[in-house]
């Protein structure tokens, strides 16, 4: 299945075997898929919290309160977890997915934002967070401390999105 997520307030599920798959969810953007395919995770901006429903039976899961703007949501390789980069305060937040708690905070030092335009991504096998905004730097943080582990200069503009490869040797980053 796909999930897209668009600030109409809708996270529409996809079935690429078919046209659509008659699944309308409230919430908006950003959206995020566990990689087992059990949970996917919507931020409703209106309402200040992210939702994560059971794929199985799309029932709401967990709903976690938020108070900045989520432009980037991530699951840990488990599910469990997830990395929501706040682009109010500047902040990674790792929740809790099923309780809705926060477990840490770190300022990612990426700068103010003139617009939306920040990442998290979470490496496939977990160890690594990397996360990318205004000031055009991904920085790879340590998912267990959330210390900084290694800037990567190179792009010239802003960061729009950044994902890794399947084994979690690369990242792929794109700017604006």
């Amino acid at each position: 299945l796909l999930a897209s997520a668009s600030t109409d307030g809708t996270v529409k599920v996809w079935d690429p075997g078919r046209t659509w798959s008659g699944v309308d969810l409230p919430g908006a953007y950003p959206a995020a898929r566990s990689a087992d395919g059990r949970w996917l995770s919507a931020c409703a901006q209106g309402e200040k919290r992210i939702l994560v429903w059971d794929a199985s039976t799309w029932e709401v899961a967990a709903r976690i309160p938020f108070t900045g703007y989520v432009d980037s949501l991530s699951f840990d390789p488990a599910g469990a977890r997830l990395v929501a980069c706040d682009t109010v305060d500047q902040t990674l937040r790792i929740l809790d997915a099923r309780l809705g708690t926060e477990l840490a905070r770190v300022e990612t030092r990426h700068g103010k934002l003139m617009q939306h335009g920040v990442f998290a991504a979470w490496s496939p096998r977990g160890q690594w967070i990397a996360s990318g905004g205004p000031d055009g730097i991904p920085r790879i943080w340590d998912a267990t401390t959330l210390e900084p582990g290694v800037d990567l200069p190179g792009h010239a503009r802003p960061l729009g999105a950044g994902v890794w490869s399947p084994d979690g040797s690369r990242l792929a980053t794109t700017s604006t």
